[in-house]
């Protein structure tokens, strides 16, 4: 979608209520190991929804799903005109993810997300395409579609080696820098946020999910 990228994973069973972080197996405690908050389980993941084979905007037709997160899921897709594959993420919030937002808060976070990252033009973050509200208040991104994996899984299966790391790392650093020089800030950096993409046959690294960002000059640091 990801939150946010485009890639086939096995899509996640709990999430923390908390701060939404995304995990493959429950812990014995049933609590966040990041905060302590508490996991609540997701419904089982669906590889077609109601958006799934659908027309919006009379050009993206919408395929299935590729991945979850806490506010949205992601669907493979194909910009018609152009016959160009495409990333769709829909604003799908999962039970919980809005807690603590004010009414509509959901919605204009994902809104952000989108107006926020489509002013970062860099190799190493994720290009969004279009924004846009369906006529029945359907809202969804459109972004490049990515092949690879999140960091976090890649740690999961078995680590890297510290010369990968650097790499990663590197690419990482250049994409926030341009990102703080454009006045923007993260805010949630996390490795599921850091996708391992193959383009051409070249690896490189998408920094996913500027939901939470802020832009400087609005910030309080």
């Amino acid at each position: 979608l990801p939150s946010t990228g485009c890639y086939r994973p096995p899509m996640p069973s709990w999430m923390c209520r908390r701060c939404q972080r995304l995990f493959d197996e429950r812990a014995a405690d049933g609590r966040c190991a990041l905060d302590g908050g508490e996991l609540v389980e997701l419904a089982a993941p669906q590889v077609e929804d109601e958006h799934t084979d659908r027309v919006y905007d009379e050009k993206y037709r919408v395929g299935r799903v590729i991945g979850r997160g806490g506010m949205g899921c992601v669907h493979e897709a194909t910009n018609l005109r152009l016959e160009q594959p495409v990333a769709i993420k829909f604003f799908s919030p999962l039970s919980g993810a809005t807690s603590g937002l004010t009414p509509g808060g959901g919605q204009e976070r994902f809104r952000r997300e989108a107006v926020t990252t489509v002013r970062l033009r860099h190799a190493n973050v994720v290009e969004v395409l279009d924004y846009a509200i369906d006529p029945d208040g359907t809202q969804y991104i459109v972004m490049e579609r990515l092949e690879g994996s999140p960091l976090d899984e890649a740690l999961v299966r078995g680590g890297l080696t510290v010369g990968r790391a650097l790499e990663i790392l590197d690419l990482v650093l250049k994409a926030v820098e341009y990102a703080h020089g454009q006045g923007v800030i993260h805010r949630d950096l996390k490795p599921g946020n850091v996708f391992l993409a193959q383009i051409a046959g070249r690896k490189t690294v998408k920094v996913l999910d500027f939901g939470i960002a802020r832009i400087a000059e609005l910030a309080t640091i």
